[in-house]
């Protein structure tokens, strides 16, 4: 038996003059294996991922810290073949599970065009839709 979405999900414009339209509801992808969350099996978060979109969920954020990246890896995999069906928000920025949470790992420009890089490598795309600072001071 198929569920119908539990909802419509009407997209709204992401801040001003972006043109890109996310949903008001999205998943956020804290909790994967690898995080402070405890121990979960990798294919629990793709078919987290999976039941979302048949909800017609589109809309997950993601950050370079959650599960060391490893949170970027699997929405990767996730989206293989289908990118298009996803809007993505990515977070940079943040060393506050290193004990300074009120900082930024960077320091340069040079730094983080490298971070923003190495988002897109884990989440094996050209293009995010979103990329937000958890910090930076």
């Amino acid at each position: 038996m198929t569920t119908a979405p539990a909802a419509t999900l009407d997209p709204r414009p992401l801040g001003a003059d972006t043109g890109v339209n996310v949903q008001p509801m999205g998943l956020g992808l804290w909790a994967v294996p690898g995080s402070q969350w405890g121990p979960a099996e990798d294919q629990d978060t793709l078919d987290a991922i999976e039941a979302a979109l048949d909800q017609g969920v589109t809309f997950f954020d993601t950050a370079d810290v959650y599960g060391g990246g490893h949170s970027e890896v699997l929405l990767g995999q996730a989206m293989k073949g289908r990118r298009d069906k996803f809007t993505v928000a990515t977070k940079i920025g943040w060393v506050g599970f290193n004990g300074d949470a009120n900082r930024s790992q960077y320091d340069t420009v040079d730094q983080l065009i490298a971070g923003v890089e190495s988002n897109l490598k884990r989440l094996d795309t050209d293009y995010l839709d979103a990329i937000q600072c958890h910090v930076f001071y």
